[in-house]
């Protein structure tokens, strides 16, 4: 499963918004929990139709999200319902969310600024901001969406012969 594929349309669709965790530290990643992540991991065949890839840069974050054309109205109906569940947060209501989903909000309600792009097939999702514990924060999620994904990897790979850094195997 390509979990990792679908973070950047979290990021993508996170506005300053009042996110509550759910008691102790959430799992970073909680496909059948968050009420943001569960829009993309309900929707058949969504997540591992994803092409992702996330970056630090100077000030901040990029990503980018590519679908194929035969999912792109399904990834459509899931941004939307992550829109709404953003909403619901924005009007008061608890939601309940992954450590990564509530790591983004608390960068978003510290003030990073968010810019997103619609293109054909997807999305590219820029996060900046030009004070430095902010930007901190913006980087550790990048690498703890990588360090995360390598762990997730790493059993279904054990024993094929090679590492996957700069690489990796389908989608």
């Amino acid at each position: 499963m390509k979990i990792w594929k679908y973070l950047v349309v979290i990021a993508a669709l996170l506005a300053t918004t009042q996110i509550v965790d759910a008691g102790d530290e959430p799992a970073w990643w909680d496909m059948a929990n968050c009420d943001f992540c569960v829009n993309m991991s309900s929707a058949p065949g969504l997540m591992d139709a994803m092409q992702w890839e996330s970056h630090k840069i100077a000030d901040g974050s990029i990503s980018m999200v590519q679908m194929d054309e035969a999912h792109l109205g399904t990834f459509k109906k899931a941004c939307a319902g992550m829109k709404a569940t953003q909403e619901k947060a924005m009007s008061g209501a608890e939601i309940q969310t992954c450590g990564m989903c509530s790591a983004m909000g608390r960068a978003m309600m510290a003030g990073a600024n968010v810019e997103t792009v619609d293109t054909s097939n997807g999305q590219i999702h820029i996060m900046t901001s030009d004070n430095a514990e902010v930007v901190e924060q913006l980087h550790m999620i990048v690498q703890r969406n990588q360090d995360e994904m390598k762990k997730m990897m790493a059993p279904a790979h054990d024993g094929h012969g090679h590492s996957h850094d700069g690489h990796s195997h389908g989608g």
